[in-house]
């Protein structure tokens, strides 16, 4: 989490959603609802020249512990972090464990194994194509959608799709590596040799020539192989690094940068702790070796549960100069987004400079309503809402409507029959509520259905008996739905789209159409897991193009690439959405600022003189207004001006620490502008 406080998957097979709550540290209140750990399991990080064995072998602490206790290394990179397994023990007396961990001069930090699942949105249906990137307003057919309302991702690729030496690491249910649109960006560990079972660059792990299962077995065993086996990895990864321009699937944000596959959900669908500290160590470590050029990790995941194992194991990451980009999650089982301010959500709401937070918007340039918000504790916002990426090949869905006049995006109904293409006649048949709705004309042809009135089962169940060889229902509502034919059966291929879609067609009946509803590589997903990939990506094309910035200039200029909205306002720390169009611009200001010493009769103090003045070299658009940021130490906003400022006194400011502002000017609106840095200079 950054600035003053500082899983959902849509998926036609899946259903997933936890709310994972409350913290058990003592110095931390309770929450209502008990966070969701590996029973019987603590997380202990002893201090340095400490002995584990002597701490656990004390007389308190031996006669609290079951005689069948075991204890494990949960990093050989860093010994002195254990897991605890107590087996069957009741939760008084594990409290009691814990709390006498807590208190021993000997021990760092100990926190039960929280569990998190990704977060990812639970039942949610296909979507078409990458509006993420390039909103036409019509290419999101579950909303109607706002054209322009896009990260801009064109725009700044004009300077940059990507530094293949740059890393993004992707914590996460795996990658399928293989996947065409992926392979030729996954990185390669250039010291080891695949498959000899030899670990030749002695950095303990075995063949982990692309990354390492950390989460193999529901024990957390380990193994190098971390091939995706549930999609949700494989479909962030092609968010943030999908090979671009090359004339198959989709483009991801960052064409050329390496993706490092470190899987932590075991099948049980959690992330534990003890993974995930393990994970972290294991990508500090190749970062600080030179092993890999790490700029960032992506964590969808998340739930409740406080950790200061886990939040140390940030903390060290980030000082490593890697950002640490988090969901900020999902809401709960009523599938409306939850004040993270209120009730915290991890890893989004550890208070670790370099840690983003961020929530989910959709085609509409709104706040998705399944993504969490928080004014104190969550960034910024990015595309979130029925996002088109990579899925292990085969397991996707593709569906579509095309006509003469061009192709129709749609959604393939569940269970409904697959189809590479059926052409026929496009006949009306109303609502179909009867077998008089379906003319004789529809036997071999496709049923042109509204939404309304009956079930889709009914429906279909008519269609099929009079003949159709397909079936296209469009919405009585603006948008697309999602929808089911409840069962599984020997269904003919149908496909729903949206009312605008389905008006479109009603021009077009007793014309030829072609219906597709087909096995893919690609699908749409939906859930603040696909909004935090977004910004890994731009962090990844950032560090191309800034490749000796400094990490609190790279969060700086992420936080402040943003475009305003109102809805985002009060709901995060910008108040806006991602914007790479901020990023393309050169600065139109220049900016000064200088430490200077104030004396008065009753006191001393230290204060800065910030100063600006427009480019010459700008085309003098008008500016709405500024907004000054301190970038350095920690990023926070400092002050909004109006569209005249020139200057700024910060006052009480420290002697000696090294500081920096950003200014950003913004433009009508609630566009944003180039950010301008200045390293503070003393006088």
């Amino acid at each position: 989490m950054i600035a003053t406080a500082t899983l959902r998957k849509a998926t036609w097979m899946t259903l997933m959603s936890i709310l994972l709550v409350a913290a058990l540290a003592q110095d931390r209140p309770r929450s209502p609802i008990e966070p969701d750990h590996a029973p019987g399991e603590i997380l202990v990080r002893f201090r340095d020249n400490v002995d584990p064995e002597k701490i656990l072998g004390q007389d308190d602490l031996r006669r609290l512990l079951p005689e069948n206790s075991t204890r494990h290394p949960v990093s050989s990179l860093r010994p002195g972090i254990l897991l605890l397994r107590m087996g069957k023990i009741d939760t008084e007396r594990a409290n009691a464990i814990l709390a006498r961990l807590q208190r021993s001069p000997h021990v760092a930090a100990a926190s039960l194994n929280y569990r998190r699942r990704p977060a990812r949105r639970p039942d949610d249906p296909l979507y078409a194509r990458q509006w993420n990137l390039r909103n036409r307003g019509d290419n999101a057919p579950l909303i109607p959608g706002i054209a322009g309302a896009d990260i801009g991702a064109e725009i700044l690729w004009e300077k940059t799709s990507g530094d293949p030496h740059a890393v993004v690491a992707v914590m996460d249910t795996g990658i399928d590596y293989d996947h065409p649109d992926l392979a030729p960006n996954i990185w390669h560990n250039p010291l080891e040799i695949p498959g000899n079972r030899i670990d030749d660059d002695g950095n303990r792990f075995v063949d982990d020539w692309m990354g390492y299962d950390f989460a193999a077995d529901s024990n957390g065993g380990n193994d190098p192989d971390p091939k995706d086996t549930d999609g949700h990895g494989t479909h962030v990864s092609g968010i943030i690094a999908a090979r671009g321009d090359n004339s198959r699937g989709i483009a991801g944000l960052a064409w050329r940068t390496r993706l490092l596959t470190v899987k932590t959900v075991r099948p049980d669908g959690f992330n534990y702790s003890d993974d995930v500290v393990e994970a972290l160590e294991y990508i500090r470590m190749l970062k600080k070796s030179g092993t890999a050029n790490i700029v960032a990790v992506n964590c969808s995941f998340g739930g409740t549960g406080y950790s200061e194992v886990e939040e140390q194991a940030y903390r060290e990451t980030a000082r490593e100069g890697i950002l640490i980009l988090t969901a900020a999650g999902n809401g709960g089982d009523d599938d409306m987004g939850d004040d993270n301010d209120e009730q915290p959500f991890y890893p989004a709401s550890y208070d670790v400079n370099g840690i983003i937070s961020v929530a989910a918007n959709g085609a509409d340039d709104r706040l998705a309503e399944f993504s969490n918000y928080g004014a104190r504790s969550v960034d910024l916002a990015a595309p979130g809402d029925g996002v088109f990426s990579t899925v292990p090949r085969g397991s996707g869905r593709l569906a579509q409507v095309d006509t003469d006049a061009g192709a129709l995006p749609a959604l393939g109904m569940e269970y409904s029959g697959t189809a590479t293409g059926i052409t026929g006649f496009l006949i009306p048949c109303g609502l179909g509520l009867s077998a008089a709705d379906f003319p004789a004309e529809v036997n071999g042809a496709i049923a042109l259905i509204e939404r309304g009135e009956t079930t889709f089962q009914e429906k279909i169940r008519l269609a099929a008996a009079a003949g159709a060889r397909a079936a296209v229902i469009f919405n009585n509502l603006p948008g697309n739905f999602s929808g089911t034919l409840q069962a599984a059966g020997n269904w003919i291929p149908v496909v729903s789209i949206s009312q605008e879609s389905g008006r479109r067609l009603e021009n077009l009946v007793f014309s030829r159409v072609t219906v597709i509803n087909r096995a893919a590589d690609y699908d749409y997903m939906s859930g603040t897991s696909m909004a935090a990939p977004h910004v890994a990506g731009t962090a990844a094309l950032l560090a191309g193009l800034y490749r000796n910035e400094s990490v609190s200039r790279r969060v700086s200029r992420l936080l402040t690439a943003i475009r305003s909205l109102a809805d985002l306002q009060k709901k995060t720390v910008s108040g806006g959405r991602l914007d790479l169009r901020c990023l393309a611009r050169p600065p139109a200001w220049n900016v000064t600022a200088r430490r200077r010493r104030n004396e008065s009769l009753l006191h001393t103090e230290y204060l800065v003189h910030i100063t600006w003045s427009r480019n010459p070299a700008d085309a003098g658009e008008p500016v709405s207004g500024f907004r000054v940021y301190q970038s350095l130490p920690e990023f926070r906003l400092v002050a909004e001006l109006e569209a005249d400022a020139v200057e700024l006194q910060v006052r009480r400011v420290s002697r000696g620490l090294e500081l920096e502002y950003a200014l950003v000017p913004l433009r009508p609106e609630g566009r944003c502008d180039a950010v301008a840095f200045a390293v503070v200079q003393d006088e």
